[in-house]
C-alpha cells in the first residue's frame, strides 16, 4: 500500500494528476503506458481501479467463460 499526497495541476484546458515509477509500480503493470482506469467518485472520493490487468492464472483467465 502506497499512502501519498499529489497536486493536481492545470493540463491544457483541464486538469490532470501525474503519476511517477513509485505510484505507477505498486499496481504491478509493466506496460503503463495506454493503462486504462474506472473512476469511482463517492462521498468526496475519487477511486482509480486498474482495468487492464491481464490475468495471472487460468482460472482468471476463464472466469466468466461459461461454455459454448
Amino acid at each position: 500500500m502506497l499512502v501519498k499526497e499529489i497536486e493536481m495541476k492545470k493540463w491544457g484546458n483541464s486538469q490532470g494528476i501525474r503519476f511517477g515509477k513509485e505510484e505507477l509500480s505498486v499496481l504491478g503493470e509493466s506496460n503503463t503506458e495506454n493503462l486504462k482506469f474506472e473512476m469511482v467518485v463517492t462521498e468526496g472520493k475519487i477511486v482509480l481501479t486498474p482495468k487492464n490487468k491481464k490475468p495471472e492464472t487460468l482460472d482468471e483467465l476463464f472466469a466468466s467463460y461459461e461454455g459454448e
